[in-house]
């Protein structure tokens, strides 16, 4: 059973049969790697009795934005994919980066992302050219800020927020602020340098991205502004090298099995990312109350029938009854944690 926390790092065995290599956008140190993707690469050794090892790379091959292309040309072959990076490449799971979908729990919406991907998603083909390990949903994404507080929907107007993707752009500019797209990584910068007013972020991002360095507003918003996709994806060709048996030993420990530990570690992170911003005391950090969340809902409503045109586009035979069963398992599996 895979359990995060399992270890530090993913150590090449000298005797695997398959050594591949593991690029890696966020630093060696960020707690994704160290408590979570490391230990998932340590029990892919062990449930293969070490004849598959993944070694992290001392540099990231690329860019954050160019992964999928990095594992897919085998320049690596394993990595953590953000969809949203590249914007309107992955159109189907755009469907994560809606708002408001009525849950901050990580440990729920994970996993349960996964068989949405797995069940009606990758069918459509967009994730082909690569092996997909697990697909799942980070942190809900609310908003920090050095400017204002967010009390009502006007004070959105004109703020330099981070996006996240083709999701997380539409719903900032029906909202009235300033969508730029980054990564996470460049955000403590970008903050302090003025370039960025703000960021819709998950809490964990408070920490991982210094930011709690530089904000001084947090407002919590119930569900969600998004959640971002995620994928662990690794080349096919190396896939391909593996035997079945061991391929269905990685299968075990992968999907929504691997999906589940992700979603503890950021539920997890997000907690201790809060209390420390509470702890600094340089940070005003609030829940939105219903008036904001029902104008936000308000300005954003047009935003699910967009992508369910887009969706249709690529190839999703019915968006909106897909969109309305994820929305169902979420409450459901609200119900059943309460």
């Amino acid at each position: 059973m895979l359990v995060a926390g399992i270890g530090l790092s993913a150590s090449a065995a000298s005797a695997a049969e398959l050594e591949l290599k593991y690029s890696s956008w966020l630093p060696p140190t960020s707690w994704v790697n160290t408590d979570l993707l490391l230990p998932y690469f340590d029990e892919v050794e062990r449930v293969t009795d070490g004849r598959v090892a993944i070694e992290m790379l001392p540099k990231t091959v690329g860019t954050a934005a160019s992964q999928f292309d990095v594992v897919r040309e085998g320049l690596a072959d394993v990595t953590l994919l953000i969809p949203g990076y590249t914007p309107g490449r992955f159109v189907t799971t755009e469907l994560g980066e809606l708002p408001f979908l009525e849950t901050n729990s990580v440990e729920i919406i994970a996993p349960l992302f996964h068989r949405l991907f797995e069940q009606h998603l990758q069918p459509v083909g967009e994730y082909d050219e690569v092996k997909v390990l697990s697909m799942f949903l980070t942190s809900s994404g609310h908003v920090f800020n050095r400017v204002r507080p967010i009390e009502k929907i006007e004070d959105w107007q004109g703020l330099k927020i981070r996006s996240v993707g083709t999701g997380t752009t539409a719903s900032l500019e029906a909202l009235g602020a300033v969508p730029i797209t980054k990564p996470s990584s460049e955000v403590f910068e970008m903050l302090t340098t003025g370039a960025l007013d703000g960021s819709l972020s998950g809490p964990e991002n408070l920490v991982v991205s210094k930011m709690v360095e530089v904000v001084t507003h947090g407002t919590i918003i119930p569900g969600g502004m998004y959640h971002a996709p995620v994928s662990v994806i690794m080349n096919k060709a190396a896939w391909e090298k593996i035997s079945s048996e061991d391929q269905a030993a990685i299968t075990a420990i992968s999907g929504d099995v691997l999906a589940k530990v992700v979603g503890q570690g950021y539920d997890r992170a997000d907690s201790k990312a809060l209390e420390t911003a509470q702890t600094r005391g340089t940070i005003h950090i609030v829940d939105a109350s219903d008036e904001l969340v029902a104008a936000m809902k308000e300005k954003t409503a047009s935003l699910e029938g967009a992508w369910i045109e887009r969706a249709k586009a690529a190839g999703l035979a019915d968006p909106a009854a897909i969109l309305t069963q994820f929305r169902a398992d979420i409450a459901a599996a609200e119900a059943a944690k309460h």
